[in-house]
């Protein structure tokens, strides 16, 4: 990657939209910064930043999500061996090792519901 950051644009095929995300190789962490612009149910954006070791454990994930009227905002961070949501400790989230685009529909206050596998691999895929 150059300077250590490369981005990429892609259209959804499970829904209406696109998603511009960078990747940033920064030695022993990788960051990903996303955008996804939909057009379902009025419209929405979601912005998520991930901090994430190289072995793929993440660190901190942030999402925001904004739609006609709400603004929803999502903050985990891992702590010793579990996890703070939006600063409250939490039990470890098990093998919901990231948190993957909601449909407008979803909640942000339930993130292992609406997981995609397929993310983790794709990422992995570009970073390569």
């Amino acid at each position: 990657m150059k300077d250590g950051a490369k981005t990429v644009f892609w259209q959804w095929t499970d829904t209406t939209g696109i998603e511009r995300m960078t990747l940033r190789d920064a030695g022993d962490l990788v960051f990903a910064n996303s955008t996804v612009i939909g057009t379902d149910e009025g419209g929405y954006r979601l912005d998520h930043r991930w901090r994430l070791t190289k072995d793929w454990r993440v660190l901190a994930v942030e999402v925001e999500k904004w739609g006609v009227r709400e603004h929803e905002r999502l903050q985990l961070d891992r702590v010793d061996n579990g996890w703070a949501v939006n600063s409250v400790s939490q039990p470890d989230l098990g093998p919901m090792s990231r948190i993957c685009r909601s449909p407008p529909s979803a909640t942000l206050s339930n993130p292992a519901a609406d997981a995609r596998e397929h993310r983790k691999h794709y990422i992995k895929d570009l970073l390569n």
